[in-house]
């Protein structure tokens, strides 16, 4: 497993997926529902690559079909050089699975509310052979946990026990109990309030830098694409309408839909100033 000649950690091409809403013996009268169209993009190591859209525009059915989640329609996921998206055998494709992970929106959902965190934690670990004992697993999963920005006994509590910026964060270390090289982020700071989701960003770069992590970050706001990523891909209705480097997008944007976005952010500059004329009249 390797990282291409000229960098390339992932690559997508002309990757679609079809969901059939209605069935029926007759072909013709069945239903689909074309979710991606055709979409092309490559990730180089150490990047942050952005998917942006709103809601049904495509970016956790892409997410889904990397990881290995969804069966592509057609087209193709290459990662470190394999075609993951056509390997049936399951031990062939868990060395590359181990190597990418997913940070969920949800972080309640996504645990499993009658484990404790160890055990949640150690599950990866102990499934892919990363220790070599149920000890040395547990280790690794106390240093994950203080990596993360944990307290020393969140260990022994259940998911319910902590607050959802806290829950996050042991998403964060189950993710990062196999040690991968490429970790996707689908809305993760989304169902967080807004002073724990910048905590969230700050520790995911943290540990980007760290780690050497590289990342597709997914989201529908905006002014958190631009913090975290590099270049970003605005997608609506299954199809990529524009790719570009951050701020060239967000100075720049060249179709109009990237436009209508860029158009619906907040000016900061203005909450700034209403903010001050709030508290100078005391209101």
């Amino acid at each position: 497993m390797k990282v291409a000649d000229d960098g390339t950690i992932l690559e997508v091409k002309d990757l679609s997926m079809r969901f059939q809403l209605t069935n029926s013996l007759f072909k013709s009268k069945r239903r689909y529902l074309d979710a991606v169209k055709k979409v092309n993009f490559a990730i180089k190591e150490g990047e942050t690559f952005g998917i942006v859209g709103e809601s049904g525009s495509g970016k956790s059915t892409i997410a889904r079909m990397v990881t290995g989640l969804y069966t592509p329609h057609s087209g193709s996921v290459n990662f470190l050089g394999k075609e993951i998206s056509k390997i049936n055998h399951t031990a062939e494709v868990l060395p590359y699975r181990r190597q990418m992970q997913m940070v969920f929106q949800d972080p309640f959902s996504s645990l499993n509310s009658r484990m404790r965190v160890m055990n949640i934690v150690a599950e990866p670990i102990l499934f892919h052979g990363l220790a070599k004992s149920r000890e040395e697993a547990e280790h690794i999963v106390l240093d994950l946990l203080k990596l993360v920005g944990m307290s020393d006994d969140a260990y022994n509590k259940y998911p319910h026990q902590f607050s959802g910026g806290q829950r996050q964060r042991i998403s964060i270390a189950r993710a990062l109990a196999t040690r991968p090289r490429f970790l996707i982020c689908d809305e993760p700071t989304s169902a967080l309030d807004v002073s724990v989701q910048a905590q969230i960003l700050n520790l995911l770069k943290d540990l980007q830098e760290e780690l050497n992590l590289t990342m597709m970050f997914i989201s529908h706001d905006l002014p958190v694409i631009r913090q975290m990523c590099d270049r970003v891909a605005v997608m609506q209705y299954g199809e990529i309408l524009e790719l570009n480097e951050t701020e060239n997008l967000f100075i720049e944007p060249q179709h109009q839909y990237t436009q209508h976005l860029l158009s619906l952010m907040p000016n900061l500059n203005l909450l700034n100033q209403q903010a001050q004329r709030h508290n100078s009249t005391g209101n």
